[in-house]
């Protein structure tokens, strides 16, 4: 070896210098394999490992937004089932409140496509009120309990139901509910 060749090998460093040596023996390039720290080669691949990470990454966050929106809306519907069970229970006979509200609760639900494990729990609590210096009023407050079931995109949750409640209270209509 020359002394030419030993100076480029020093220059160059260790890795460049077995690529120069065998160009200078053998005549040929040596394509970069994954012993060489430079090349287009070391990072073949990357871009599909890349695009799968990024697929999966997005599929999950959309997992995880249709999980949460399940129950947002779901929570939108109790609440609009508790308004419907205070009404019924504030207009039903005395000795019938809690059957009224507990069946018109559950017909708004299914209405609305919400699926309750179990079935809604209904509790209705009379109450009394006075405003200012007027006489007492009765009222009916309904609260709804309802376990949303969550199966279909259960991954994204621990586990596959979110409990959501709402309570609403009416005014009893003299009129109509019985004053007894």
């Amino acid at each position: 070896m020359t002394r030419r060749h030993s100076v480029r090998r020093q220059r160059l460093g260790a890795g460049a210098a077995q690529v120069v040596e065998l160009v200078e023996t053998t005549g040929t390039k040596r394509r970069p394999g994954p012993d060489c720290p430079r090349g287009p080669l070391r990072d073949r691949g990357s871009a599909g490992v890349e695009a799968a990470l990024a697929v999966t990454a997005l599929l999950a966050v959309t997992w995880f937004t249709v999980g949460a929106l399940r129950v947002t809306n779901s929570g939108g519907d109790v609440v609009s089932a508790a308004r419907a069970g205070a009404r019924a229970a504030a207009t039903a006979r005395s000795g019938s409140e809690h059957s009224a509200a507990h069946a018109v609760a559950a017909a708004a639900l299914a209405d609305r496509g919400v699926a309750c494990a179990g079935g809604p729990a209904v509790t209705v609590t009379p109450g009394v009120t006075s405003a200012g210096g007027t006489e007492p009023v009765r009222t009916m407050t309904v609260s709804v309990t309802c376990a949303v079931q969550l199966d279909d995109v259960a991954l994204a949750f621990r586990s596959p139901s979110r409990i959501v409640s709402a309570s609403a209270t009416e005014l009893v209509d003299p009129l109509r509910g019985g004053q007894g």
